[in-house]
């Protein structure tokens, strides 16, 4: 190494460096270029950026029947088309897994780890169902749901994680340790959590479903906003034409 580079041992950044997050009043945990406080880099680590945050189940389910009620008013739409694409998805990643990983092949590990979650997902929900998160996923976005999406890199790990979480795939338990105080009935009982799923494994385990719902869902979505959008100027337009008229 040249005489005077610095690397995460000789750089300037002292253990105890603020956290580069805006507003963030606690400080970094390690030394060397690291500039994230725990929590955020926790965040970064989970959903591909620094600020952003899960997103409940209830913040989607408005977005979810809408695009539940999309697909019911219009059953001559062959849906069935769009599954087809998923499964062929599906079918993809298998062969992958057989052809490949199994045969003793050289590969990615982050193919792997994404074909083997698309699969767990083929098997543990139906395509109308991926679909239909996609589509509402994309409508929350762009709709009440903006501010909530940091980037794109986070919405597609949010999607990924909604997804793991969807369909219960990917889920470790532990039981609890015993504390004083605590009865036997509350050690016995399990606690559930997700495995994080790496940056390069959530891409491309999303670009497995945009690949193959990813275009018609994005079109529903955009047609169910256009929709709304529309309604909501009418009724602007509605009201400002009543006020005018009451004196």
């Amino acid at each position: 190494m040249p005489k005077g580079q610095l690397n995460r041992r000789t750089s300037p950044l002292p253990r105890g460096t603020p956290c580069r997050v805006h507003g963030c009043t606690k400080t970094t945990t390690r030394k060397g270029w690291h500039k994230l406080c725990m929590a955020h880099e926790m965040a970064q680590r989970r959903y591909g950026h620094p600020e952003q945050r899960s997103i409940r189940k209830s913040a989607l389910d408005p977005c979810r029947e809408a695009i539940q009620e999309i697909m019911a008013r219009n059953p001559k739409v062959l849906w069935s088309a769009i599954w087809d694409r998923w499964h062929a998805a599906a079918d993809t990643a298998r062969a992958f897994l057989e052809g490949t990983v199994k045969a003793g092949k050289a590969h990615n590990r982050h193919d792997r780890e994404a074909a083997q979650i698309v699969c767990g997902w083929a098997d543990l929900m139906e395509p109308d169902t991926v679909f239909e998160i996609t589509a509402a996923f994309w409508l929350y976005r762009e709709g009440v749901g903006s501010k909530d999406v940091k980037s794109d890199a986070s919405w597609r790990s949010l999607l990924v994680h909604f997804l793991q979480r969807e369909c219960g795939a990917g889920r470790h338990w532990s039981r609890g340790r015993w504390k004083p105080g605590m009865k036997l009935d509350e050690v016995d009982r399990q606690k559930v959590s997700y495995k994080i799923v790496g940056p390069k494994t959530r891409e491309r385990a999303a670009a497995y479903v945009m690949n193959s719902v990813g275009g018609a869902a994005v079109a529903v979505a955009q047609k169910e906003l256009n929709r709304v959008t529309a309604q909501r100027q009418r009724d602007t337009a509605y009201s400002a034409a009543v006020r005018s008229i009451v004196v």
